[in-house]
């Protein structure tokens, strides 16, 4: 049996949700990012390395954020389009140009964030 860890992960996030900060879990138990324990027994936090994966979880926050948005005003456009059609080609034309600038500036937004994660 193989484990999909990406899949783990995403699972985790869901059920701990993205926190930046330390904070105490319904245990008791001192947690930072996405559900990641520090245990008493634990040496020096490295706070570099913290940081680059609190950066990360932040990234994925962002990165789902962002997509969310971009579903929400597409969906929204697609809905008006629709509606303008029904008026003028003319303003089916500009909107739909809009949308297509819109589309594309989100993509290149999320491929950035992206190469920032990696």
């Amino acid at each position: 049996m193989t484990i999909d860890m990406e899949k783990l992960r995403q699972e985790i996030e869901f059920d701990e949700g993205c926190k930046l900060d330390v904070y105490v879990c319904s245990e008791g138990h001192r947690t930072v990012g996405i559900g990641h324990l520090i245990r008493e027994t634990d040496e020096e936090i490295n706070y570099e390395s913290e940081m680059r994966s609190h950066l990360r979880d932040a990234s994925r926050c962002l990165l789902k954020m962002w997509r969310l948005h971009v579903e929400i005003v597409l969906n929204f456009s697609k809905t008006l389009i629709n509606y303008l059609a029904t008026l003028s080609e003319s303003s089916l034309t500009w909107l739909s140009s809009l949308v297509d600038r819109a589309s594309r500036s989100s993509r290149n937004f999320v491929q950035q964030l992206k190469n920032k994660i990696s």
